[in-house]
């Protein structure tokens, strides 16, 4: 490909996991974040109540995920890294589950197109959008970004959607450096620098080599910390459903 991946995701290793594990199909929704918090967080409100919910501080996650789990009886959780990245590669070893990022632009790799609203094709009709006319050499001409309906674009093989972009997703785990030392059962890493959050999987906003199904990022997990291009999905056990 036309890339070389950072030195964050860096050393391969291989992951075992121990125990098998459900994911949600979609992102979490503006819908579900309201019937659980009764609140309407989101820059992209006029999106509609089946886009993703973002502009959520790492707390609020954590008491959305409480919350259900009173309600609910289960214990649904974030991903771990390892399996965040398991499930976006649905047993695929490409820059991402569509192939290789062939990148004919900084926002213009027309692979992501059929997967993933990234940045070069996050056009928006709906009011309160962002201005994106000045970002080069995106794949559609667009003046207004933003968020899209969950479950717009193709799924992966295993049938999970959004993956790669629209918003990216917290998982569980402590923000480190590199793989030394990370766990090989597939749990989350929960020690390291853990006042950060590692976001899996480009949003909206993102440039095209950021659309990759092993590209890191991380953000601070301080209560004042929303953002406009992230969101989060669940798992939960496979013996508990």
């Amino acid at each position: 490909s036309d890339h070389s991946g950072d030195d964050d995701e860096l050393p391969t290793h291989t992951v075992t996991f121990v125990n098998d594990f459900y994911v949600g199909k979609y992102e979490v929704t503006q819908a579900q974040w309201d019937t659980v918090m009764g609140e309407t967080p989101s820059r992209f409100s006029q999106c509609g109540t089946d886009c993703p919910v973002e502009k959520v501080s790492w707390d609020s996650v954590q008491e959305f995920i409480k919350n259900i789990n009173r309600e609910t009886g289960k214990t649904y959780r974030l991903l771990s890294e390892a399996e965040w990245e398991y499930a976006a590669k649905a047993g695929t070893t490409t820059d991402t589950y569509a192939g290789d990022l062939d990148i004919k632009g900084k926002r213009n790799v027309p692979i992501l197109d059929a997967i993933s609203y990234y940045g070069g094709n996050s056009v928006v009709s709906y009011p309160g959008g962002f201005d994106c006319s000045g970002w080069e050499e995106k794949q559609y001409d667009s003046n207004i970004c933003g968020t899209h309906s969950v479950g717009g674009k193709q799924p992966n093989a295993f049938n999970l959607y959004d993956m790669m972009g629209n918003v990216g997703e917290v998982t569980q785990d402590c923000y480190n450096n590199s793989y030394n030392g990370a766990p090989v059962d597939g749990s989350a890493w929960l020690t390291g620098s853990c006042s950060r959050s590692i976001i899996r999987g480009g949003s909206w906003v993102d440039d095209a080599r950021n659309v990759r199904s092993s590209d890191r990022s991380f953000v601070g997990r301080s209560p004042l910390l929303k953002f406009d291009d992230i969101g989060f999905r669940l798992a939960i056990s496979a013996s508990e459903l």
